[in-house]
């Protein structure tokens, strides 16, 4: 793949790893008092947003290394 190829797959990869954490749900819950309590958090919850974050941080800097590396 070209450098400017790997250069694209580093930004978009740098920028996917944000997602998880943007993309949230509401989890809601009747308390014994009958309250409803709600709490916002990731889709993923937070193990998965870790992981998916950790993993596509490791490919946006695999491919930003690739980009830097001369030919």
């Amino acid at each position: 793949m070209s450098r400017t190829g790997w250069a694209l797959v580093a930004v978009l990869a740098a920028a996917a790893a944000t997602l998880p954490w943007l993309i949230g749900s509401t989890v809601c819950d009747t308390n014994s008092a009958g309250v409803t309590v709600c709490k916002d958090g990731p889709a993923l919850g937070v193990p998965g947003a870790v992981l998916a974050t950790f993993w596509l941080s490791v490919i946006a800097i695999v491919a930003a290394i690739q980009a830097l590396k001369k030919n």
